[in-house]
């Protein structure tokens, strides 16, 4: 069979049949290959006298196949396609996230079925908009593409790993925050057009006011931000989700101490990274008191050695904490 074409038949030949077969209008892809409205690709022969037009009406083709070949088309011309169009075309904006800039942005399509005859970039986003977008985005990326301090994740850092820890705190993730962004997020984004307009918000009191006070409460005692050492320093935890709360601390900041703290209600005992006067990690427990009577011996004789300006008692537990450093004798 050969291909027909409208220019050496009627004139009007494409809009008879589009009329006829509204899903075979085909918009041209590549050389001799054409996407139907109804989502199939269909081909030519790249030497068909139609296979560099732009728009064909498809008579018939091989079915059987998703790149079926064409057999019988006709050519029709943008102008007779706008006004046949006219009543079916679909006009849709779509926002979609550049991970790499961290850029919103949105396209207009003007799409008949599957076909897409128009798109283009829209210049800015209203603030209606954004906010519409945002709820999508977020749920296709979660809390990720939000400007969160490094505050704001440690403090979510802490609310998830009690929400392991304690059936009575609720087991807040960046999952359930993406989730129920529409309450907590959303009804303050006014003025807000893009992800950078959103560093202007004061996020972290808009994560803490997802818990009842109690459980800001409990989040403070249970999963504190510091742990204070017995000369009085203050250490910021590591909330780890597979190691658990740590904390990295000169050894002799702890003489004194005799059992590891315990949080999230007594259940979990705090972590040591225990470290040398050059700050580097020589132990590491959850067990202070048998650290104590066991390994710090050990320690102590082989650091003696490193490190002779240094503290190093026999009786850790009855030693001052503090500065490592010895101190000068009076002459």
């Amino acid at each position: 069979p050969q291909v027909s074409d409208s220019r050496t038949q009627l004139p009007d030949l494409g809009l008879l049949l589009l009329k006829g077969y509204p899903d075979r209008l085909a918009q041209r892809t590549a050389n001799g290959r054409y996407r139907l409205a109804n989502g199939r690709g269909v081909r030519l022969d790249e030497d068909d006298p139609l296979c560099n037009e732009p728009w064909l009406v498809v008579a018939d083709c091989d079915g059987r196949k998703q790149d079926g070949r064409i057999w019988l088309a006709a050519a029709i011309d943008s102008a007779q396609l706008e006004a046949a169009l006219a009543d079916h075309i679909e006009v849709i904006d779509e926002v979609t996230l550049d991970r790499q800039s961290q850029r919103i942005t949105a396209h207009r399509e003007t799409r008949y079925k599957a076909i897409i005859l128009d798109r283009k970039v829209l210049p800015s986003l209203s603030a209606e908009q954004f906010q519409q977008s945002l709820k999508s985005i977020l749920a296709e990326h979660g809390v990720s593409v939000l400007p969160l301090s490094e505050v704001c994740e440690s403090w979510l850092r802490r609310a998830q790993w009690l929400g392991t820890q304690s059936s009575d705190f609720p087991a807040l993730t960046r999952q359930t925050l993406a989730d129920s962004a529409s309450d907590w997020l959303l009804p303050y984004l006014a003025g807000c057009r893009t992800l950078a307009d959103l560093s202007r918000l004061p996020l972290l009191e808009l994560l803490k006011a997802t818990l009842i006070p109690e459980h800001q409460r409990m989040l403070s005692r249970e999963a504190p931000i510091h742990f204070e050492t017995p000369s009085g320093g203050r250490v910021r935890i590591r909330y780890d989700a597979d190691q658990g709360p740590t904390v990295s601390v000169k050894l002799q900041e702890l003489f004194g101490l005799i059992d590891s703290p315990r949080l999230a209600g007594g259940k979990i005992p705090l972590r040591f990274e225990l470290l040398s006067p050059a700050q580097r990690p020589i132990q590491i427990t959850s067990d202070l008191k048998r650290f104590w009577s066991d390994s710090y011996h050990d320690i102590a004789r082989e650091m003696r050695g490193r490190y002779p300006k240094h503290r190093w008692p026999e009786a850790p537990l009855d030693a001052v904490p503090g500065s490592s450093i010895k101190r000068k004798s009076p002459r």
